[in-house]
């Protein structure tokens, strides 16, 4: 089984897996695109400069492609992802096609998203904001707005409801 988080920046996906990790009966292997993609950065990236982003945007096309050569060995994943570029969705929906994936969409109200990117010192001002609209166009298996849960409530509604999903069948070309 493979639970896929999507949510903007600030939206508590971290604390989330961790709360999850905690509670799941079986093993669970993480992945993470911010976790993939910051270590393996080369130093002179610069986010200003187009070709610098084509450069992230492949990286994290890679890292989609890879998340089904995984499934294929590994029986439960939990994957963090910031679907920020629409075509994102398709490719994992593609590489993850064969597999049992609980698609879970993590929000909370932009006002709260902007507040706790504002006391993190490791986020930039606007991400959450940037991503925001493009994270509730998507159709999810299960929505928690950790505004109003606690990390252990939503790892409680996510393992209730856990359960081979259709939300993101739906992506897949």
């Amino acid at each position: 089984m493979i639970i896929l988080l999507n949510g903007t920046s600030s939206s508590g996906k971290s604390t989330l897996i961790n709360a999850l990790s905690k509670k799941l009966d079986e093993l669970y292997f993480i992945f993470g695109v911010d976790k993939f993609l910051e270590p393996s950065m080369p130093i002179q990236l610069n986010m200003d400069i187009p070709d610098h982003l084509k450069i992230v945007d492949s990286s994290i096309s890679a890292f989609n492609k890879a998340l089904g050569i995984y499934a294929s060995h590994i029986d439960n994943m939990i994957v963090d992802h910031v679907f920020q570029n629409p075509n994102w969705i398709y490719e994992v929906a593609e590489s993850l096609a064969d597999s049992d994936v609980f698609f879970v969409g993590v929000t909370a109200p932009l006002s709260v998203l902007e507040h706790r990117e504002s006391q993190r010192a490791d986020r930039q001002s606007g991400t959450a904001r940037s991503q925001y609209e493009q994270m509730q166009k998507f159709e999810y298996d299960l929505l928690v707005d950790t505004s109003k849960l606690s990390p252990e409530e939503a790892a409680d509604q996510i393992i209730k409801n856990l359960a081979a999903g259709r939300a993101l069948k739906k992506y897949a070309r």
